[in-house]
């Protein structure tokens, strides 16, 4: 059996779709081919470098949320959290994915577990990343229709749920399975390459499972994340051009550009990192793609992947630019000077002394 197009085509860091035809081994979609060995060694640094920026800036995220009281009562800030957390498993397992496109997996010659969890934790992350960017942005479209109602709605306990069963959900359905078919192959002993891939007899069933499961764990959401956010900037421009006119509290409209602000980014992050994904995941399943020249479609792939390490270390700073609190308590952190507590008891008592001072300087001015 001719091996060469399967480990080509599937040594990447999608393999649900490399091919739509019965004989997969004459589809191949990416070489390692295309790089020089300084060019592997360059584009591994970055993606190092920006792996350790992800577990950095995620794990620091988490940290900052979870140590403020104030914070971590926060429903849209629980799913944040969660949302931080698979981020940071992905960037922590860039490097593997990273070496399977620089170098390839047909040289593996490390343990079969990891393999496995490389798959599954990619796989894993890449899902719940889109279904909760879709929670985030039906959440804020909810608040933009009904601000009193969804504190009523949307509370810290239902925030957790939702998140457990997102990562309960994409885990049964698909990450799972992940784990499952991949494997070392051809596991002999003085075999001179080994690849990370499925073995031939699985990857038949696996593709049939792939073909199912990711139209509607990737496909789907997407499109609700893309509908969302059209259907966000016609209600704000709406409210704010076409209804009746009002006049909200300076506060109300700095909270509401605030809002806004947030998800637009996490939304334009997400943008970023998976439009290129989405894109090659379709064209890879057409024939036509085929025709394109290899190293063009090999450098595509890899400038998708780039983007999608890239979109990993923008969401956290992302999340510190859409919310005050969020900032002054991530500074509050490194600061060497104490400052009052975000949300805090000091806070309280600073306004208790303002209203005194006030009270204070109304009867002087009596008097």
């Amino acid at each position: 059996m001719n091996t060469t197009g399967t480990y080509e085509s599937v040594n990447t860091f999608e393999s649900s779709l490399e091919s739509n035809t019965k004989d997969s081994d004459t589809f191949i979609w990416y070489s390692t081919q295309i790089f020089t060995p300084t060019q592997r060694i360059i584009f591994f640094s970055v993606f190092l470098i920006l792996g350790l920026f992800g577990v950095f800036a995620n794990g620091l995220t988490i940290f900052v949320i979870m140590k403020n009281k104030e914070l971590k009562k926060s429903p849209f800030n629980i799913l944040l959290v969660s949302l931080c957390i698979s981020d940071f498993l992905s960037a922590s397992n860039s490097s593997i994915q990273s070496y399977s496109l620089l170098w390839s997996l047909r040289a593996y010659t490390g343990p079969e577990f990891f393999c496995k969890l490389s798959h599954s934790v990619r796989v894993w992350t890449e899902y719940v990343t889109v279904q909760h960017i879709l929670i985030f942005s039906i959440v804020r479209l909810y608040a933009m229709k009904c601000p009193m109602r969804v504190k009523r709605v949307f509370t810290p306990s239902m925030a957790t749920i939702t998140a457990a069963v997102i990562w309960l959900e994409v885990f049964l359905t698909a990450a799972i399975f992940r784990y499952k078919f991949p494997t070392v192959y051809p596991v002999q002993p003085d075999a001179e390459y080994s690849g990370c891939i499925a073995v031939p007899l699985e990857w038949k069933e696996a593709l049939k499972l792939h073909k199912f499961t990711v139209p509607f764990m990737f496909f789907l959401p997407m499109s609700g994340i893309i509908g969302c956010a059209v259907y966000l900037a016609v209600t704000i421009y709406r409210m704010r051009h076409c209804d009746i006119p009002r006049t909200p509290s300076p506060d109300r409209i700095r909270n509401e550009n605030k809002a806004i602000l947030q998800v637009s980014l996490i939304v334009l992050s997400f943008i970023l990192g998976y439009l290129g994904n989405a894109v090659n995941r379709v064209l890879v399943s057409l024939p036509i793609y085929y025709t394109i020249p290899l190293v063009s479609r090999s450098w595509f792939t890899f400038t998708c992947y780039l983007l999608l390490r890239l979109s990993e270390c923008l969401n956290p700073v992302f999340y510190s630019l859409g919310s005050d609190t969020l900032m002054k308590a991530t500074k509050q952190l490194f600061s060497k000077k104490k400052l009052a507590p975000v949300g805090g008891r000091n806070k309280k008592l600073q306004s208790s002394y303002n209203i005194s001072g006030a009270v204070s300087r109304a009867r002087k001015s009596a008097t």
